[in-house]
């Protein structure tokens, strides 16, 4: 299934909303409408904030700044005006910020849900292996006997020993990626730096000075969201290999005391062999003991999946709805700031969709193993549930995707405005299921990184005229 993955599209598409807020701002006038003015005006210099990243913000601080940015601007949206329109759009993108900060919460509960998938994995492992000693106890025969436990100590020691090379690769692979984000947070705050510095030389020189500096500034405020976005991805992959090496490593501790335990009734067995009955009863009291474990982590997830993680989907959901609701009174002088906007809107849906249907897909094929196994509980019920949740996440993903792809498309450009805004589109079209041509890889898009770095610009500057802006069509 397709996932979504932080790229320079959003940014095209937040310097698109952007730029047109800003500049139909610029080219309103008070008309009675001062308080609305000031809202929008206000609202403007906090997103500005946010997006230069400062140092001193938590996400905490974040949001609060977008549900101050809401509070600010909710009372003066709506339809009419030139700045109750702005105060439409920038209501949305409030809302869509809080979202932001919502799937982050969300993207965490599902790493929880992953890990502990993981762990049922393991002890499933471990009841499985209990109940195969459990059967060749049962009918002991000490030569056939010891054969076989011979081979399943060979099997579990090579498993051990497969574990042991995954963890030692994994941890290579954690050590180079965190150097990746070290080296890209580095360059981040280099160019931070830069833009504050060139912040400070405008207080004592031209307005058209000022305004090139201004310019300057946002392209090193842009190339470091873009090694941040760059780091955030990498790290998402750190966060995403950790996990793994913690169920590996438990797979590696459960193989070796699965080794002492086969070991342990190999010398029982020579020593023994009247005690066969015995080391039946114990290995399917203890294979008991990890299916009753089994039955409980299932519950433990099952509950968890259902009151945390669906519970924050629905939060991140709830919020991108609502942002894309309110932006609806903005048909008029905002027409391009709203439809990027719902662009960044239906993209963010359509990757909580994607996430969901990720985490409905690993329920159904661990409720799945479990019925499989005979555990007790109605799991093949859950599977078969968690089954049809995936489908339903996968096909609203799809149409999150598709209406991305369609609102950008609504953008009237030229040039080379036109040319990113359709390769957006098309990556759009792809993670929605469309694939109208070659994968877009991994590789390619961290490359767009850097050639991507300056599209910030194509939008309207504060105090141009209607004539120069980019897409005087929409925005007229």
């Amino acid at each position: 299934m397709p996932h979504a993955r932080p790229s320079a599209r959003r940014t095209l598409t937040r310097s698109i909303a952007a730029a047109s807020l800003i500049a139909a701002v610029g080219m309103m006038h008070a008309c009675g409408q001062d308080e609305a003015q000031a809202a929008v005006r206000t609202a403007n210099i906090q997103f500005e904030a946010i997006a230069a990243g400062d140092v001193n913000f938590r996400m905490d601080d974040v949001l609060a700044e977008y549900q101050d940015i809401e509070s600010g601007v909710s009372e003066h949206a709506g339809a009419g005006t030139g700045y109750a329109e702005a105060a439409a759009v920038s209501l949305a993108q409030s809302k869509l910020g809080q979202a932001a900060h919502a799937a982050q919460e969300s993207a965490r509960a599902h790493s929880d849900a992953i890990r502990r998938v993981r762990v049922i994995r393991a002890t499933l492992s471990e009841y499985l292996t209990l109940s195969a000693i459990a059967q060749a106890a049962s009918l002991y025969n000490p030569d056939e006997d010891l054969a076989e436990l011979r081979d399943i100590t060979q099997l579990r020691q090579a498993d051990a020993d497969r574990y042991q090379a995954q963890k030692n690769e994994i941890d290579n692979q954690i050590a180079d990626l965190e150097a990746k984000i070290a080296a890209l947070r580095a360059r981040a705050i280099a160019e931070r730096h830069q833009a504050g510095n060139i912040k400070l030389s405008m207080t004592d020189v031209s307005a058209q000075r000022a305004a090139e500096l201004a310019a300057d500034a946002r392209e090193f405020t842009l190339r470091a969201d873009q090694y941040d976005l760059e780091a955030d991805r990498i790290s998402g992959r750190v966060g995403q290999l950790r996990p793994t090496a913690a169920e590996i490593a438990l797979n590696a501790e459960n193989a070796a005391s699965q080794i002492t335990m086969l070991q342990r009734s190999m010398d029982e067995a020579t020593e023994r062999a009247r005690s066969s009955q015995q080391d039946a009863s114990e290995a399917r009291a203890a294979a008991a003991g990890a299916r009753d474990r089994l039955a409980n982590l299932a519950n433990e997830f099952r509950n968890f999946h259902a009151e945390t993680v669906e519970t924050l989907g629905d939060k991140v959901t709830r919020l991108l709805r609502a942002a894309e609701s309110d932006l609806s009174p903005a048909r008029e002088s905002l027409k391009v700031s709203a439809a990027a906007t719902k662009a960044s809107i239906k993209e963010a849906l359509g990757s909580a969709h994607s996430r969901s249907a990720t985490g409905h897909a690993d329920a159904a094929a661990i409720y799945q193993s479990l019925a499989d196994a005979g555990v007790p509980g109605d799991f093949a019920r859950l599977a078969q549930e968690s089954r049809a949740a995936m489908d339903e996440s996968l096909t609203a993903s799809g149409e999150a995707f598709a209406a991305a792809a369609a609102a950008l498309r609504s953008i009237r450009v030229s040039g080379d405005a036109r040319d990113r805004l359709e390769q957006a589109a098309l990556r759009l079209d792809r993670l929605g299921g469309n694939e109208p041509d070659a994968e877009f890889s991994q590789d390619a898009e961290f490359d767009d990184l850097e050639r991507m770095q300056d599209m910030g610009d194509e939008g309207t500057e504060p105090g141009t005229e209607p004539g120069d802006e980019p897409t005087p069509e929409d925005d007229g």
